[in-house]
C-alpha cells in the first residue's frame, strides 16, 4: 500500500510506503494531527493521523452497526450511535462498557456528551430525545409532535442540544432545520430548505450547519453569514456534509459523505475558503462524525464547538 502526500505550499509530490489498511491522499504532511471517524463503509469507528494511517479501529465484530454519530471522551472511551441504540467502547482495550438499546421499530443517529455523565440520544419514529446515562437514568425527554416526516430512517440526524438548554432538530428527509425547547416547543424554524444533517451553535449566537454539500452560518435572523460550498467553493464531487467542527483558530473541520474515489472525505477549511486539509480514504466510504484530537486521543483543545 502506498500513501500520496502532496505539499499545498510546496508543490512537492511523495510516495511513501506505508502498512495499514486504508490508502489515504493529504494535502499536507501532518502525522500530528489526529482524527477520529466513523464511516458506513465499512461499518467502523477509526482514529487516523494527518496522513491518513490507521491508529486504532472498531467495525461490524464489535457491535458498530452502521454508525452515525461519535464522540471520544476525556476518559478514553468513545461514545458512538449504533442503528438500534449506542455504545460505549474503552478504546484501550476495545471493551464496551454500557449501551443503550432503543424501543423496537425505531432507530438513533444521535449521540452527544453532555454534562454530568449524561449523552443525548434519539428515537427516529416517534421523533424524540433522551437524555441518558450509563446507569440508564433517563434525566430528560424531548418529544415533538409536529415532525413532518414519520418514518423510522431520515427522521433527524445530528441533534445537538445548544448551551441555551434547547435542541437543533436537522430533519434531513423534510428538508428542514427547527429548534425546540425542552418541551418539544418549537421555538425556531430555520427559512433555509435544504439537506441538513447536523447542526450545532456557537458561542456568539451563530448556527452552524451542514447543508448538502455545503457548510452554512445563519445568524438569528436567518441570514447566511458565511458559507462554503465543497462543489462550488471546493471543486469536489457532489457528496453531503455530515458533520461540522469550528476550531478555535475559525477554521471548520468536516465530514464529506460520497464514495468516489478521489473524493474527499475529510476536510478542514479556513473562514476565507481554503481548503487547508482534505483527506481521501481508498478503502472507506460514506464518513459520518468526525472529530478532531489531541496526541493522546482526548478531545482536541483546539475545538470551540462540534
Amino acid at each position: 500500500m502506498k500513501i500520496i502526500i502532496e505539499s499545498v505550499a510546496a508543490g512537492l509530490l511523495f510516495l511513501i510506503p506505508l502498512s495499514f489498511s486504508n490508502d489515504a491522499y493529504a494535502e499536507e504532511r501532518d502525522v500530528d494531527r489526529i482524527v477520529m471517524f466513523s464511516a458506513h463503509v465499512p461499518d467502523q469507528i477509526t482514529i487516523i493521523n494527518g496522513e491518513g494511517e490507521s491508529l486504532w479501529t472498531i467495525g461490524r465484530e464489535n457491535g458498530v452497526e452502521h454508525p452515525q454519530d461519535a464522540a471520544v471522551l476525556d476518559d478514553g472511551v468513545v461514545f458512538f450511535s449504533v442503528t438500534r441504540g449506542a455504545k460505549a467502547v474503552r478504546i484501550t482495550d476495545k471493551k464496551e462498557l454500557w449501551s443503550y438499546v432503543v424501543p423496537d421499530g425505531t432507530q438513533n443517529p444521535v449521540a452527544q456528551p453532555l454534562d454530568d455523565g449524561f449523552f443525548l440520544v434519539g428515537n427516529e419514529g416517534p421523533c424524540r430525545l433522551l437524555e441518558i446515562n450509563a446507569e440508564g437514568r433517563v434525566r430528560r425527554e424531548v418529544k415533538v409532535d409536529d415532525c413532518p416526516f414519520k418514518g423510522n430512517h431520515g427522521q433527524f440526524r445530528f441533534c445537538r442540544k445548544t448551551p441555551e438548554g434547547t435542541y437543533l432538530f436537522p430533519m434531513i428527509n423534510a428538508g428542514l432545520l427547527r429548534e425546540y425547547d425542552s418541551d418539544g416547543k418549537m421555538s425556531r424554524d430555520f427559512s433555509f430548505k435544504g439537506s441538513p444533517v447536523c447542526a450545532l451553535r456557537l458561542a456568539n449566537g451563530i448556527t452552524l450547519t451542514g447543508d448538502g454539500s455545503s457548510v452554512k452560518e445563519i445568524d438569528e435572523n436567518d441570514n447566511v453569514v458565511w458559507a462554503f460550498d465543497c462543489v462550488a467553493d471546493g471543486g469536489e464531487k457532489p457528496g453531503v456534509v455530515t458533520a461540522v467542527s469550528r476550531m478555535k483558530n475559525g477554521n471548520t473541520l468536516l465530514g464529506y459523505y460520497q464514495n468516489e474515489p478521489d473524493a474527499a472525505d475529510i476536510i478542514e477549511v479556513t473562514r476565507d475558503k481554503k481548503i487547508v486539509w482534505r483527506l481521501v480514504l481508498r478503502d472507506v466510504s460514506f464518513i459520518a462524525a468526525v472529530q478532531a484530537l489531541d496526541k493522546d486521543w482526548k478531545p482536541s483543545p483546539e475545538v470551540l464547538a462540534r
